[in-house]
């Protein structure tokens, strides 16, 4: 819907939308109830005189509905009122649900977890094309996702976790775009969240730490640096030692 006109309910000017727009709108209402109709007629048996539009506005209303009858006779706007104001809207167009990407509130739990990895992917591109601003929206609406399904689970509890855990990819890549724009306070908000569960997160760290020293915080900055080098270390020396034990034919 586009909204037409605001006017004020104690005296603003009314705007005529055209008696054409007007006169259209309960021809649209029919063709909409009887093709979602519950119980349609069989074999294309028609409830009530069937006649195109131009006929219809000719002939008078003859369309079957009552409600729709006396707006043929007498049309108005659709009108909506928001305190002392009223709105007039005019129907562009009607999309089946299928022919749209839904927005986060219309989605039920799995449409929200199926949509994450198409999400991480589109941010993924836009942070590869250097479109930082536009990346970090998609990888925020990821989280909120996220954030939305952890409130229906137990903090601690293995779904709960499992969802923090997911949520993780998408605070450090939100993070790196924040870093590139320069809003220093954020990124170290926001790895410290990373941080409260694996704290030896070696990407969170050195995010967090050139954060802090953008932010003319060195003695933080460099702590986070010294954290995340000895974690470096250790991933290495772990790595080396699965690498061993792989090449001897040995588990773990």
């Amino acid at each position: 819907m586009t909204i037409e006109s605001g006017t004020s309910v104690d005296g603003g000017k009314d705007v005529d939308a055209g008696s054409c727009k007007k006169k259209n709108k309960p021809l649209v209402a029919k063709t909409l109830r009887e093709a979602y109709a519950k119980d349609k007629p069989k074999n294309h048996e028609h409830t009530s005189p069937h006649c195109c539009g131009a006929m219809a506005l000719v002939n008078g209303p003859k369309l079957g509905y009552d409600d729709l009858n006396h707006l043929m006779e007498k049309p108005s706007d659709y009108l909506f009122r928001i305190g002392n104001f009223s709105y007039s809207a005019e129907l562009l167009g009607v999309d089946l649900p299928q022919s749209y990407k839904k927005e986060t509130w219309q989605m039920d739990e799995n449409e929200r977890l199926n949509a994450l990895p198409r999400l991480r992917l589109e941010g993924n591109e836009l942070y590869q094309n250097k479109k930082n601003d536009e990346a970090s929206k998609i990888y925020a609406q990821a989280i909120g996702i996220i954030e939305q399904l952890q409130l229906k689970e137990k903090q601690g509890e293995p779904e709960w976790q499992a969802l923090a855990d997911m949520k993780i990819p998408f605070l450090l890549n939100y993070s790196q775009c924040q870093l590139l724009m320069g809003n220093y306070y954020e990124v170290i908000e926001q790895c410290s969240q990373v941080l409260i569960q694996p704290p030896n997160n070696v990407k969170a760290l050195f995010r967090r730490g050139m954060a802090h020293l953008n932010a003319w915080n060195p003695n933080e900055a460099k702590n986070d640096f010294e954290k995340a080098a000895l974690q470096t270390r250790r991933n290495d020396k772990s790595r080396q030692r699965s690498q061993q034990i792989t090449s001897l034919g040995l588990s773990d």
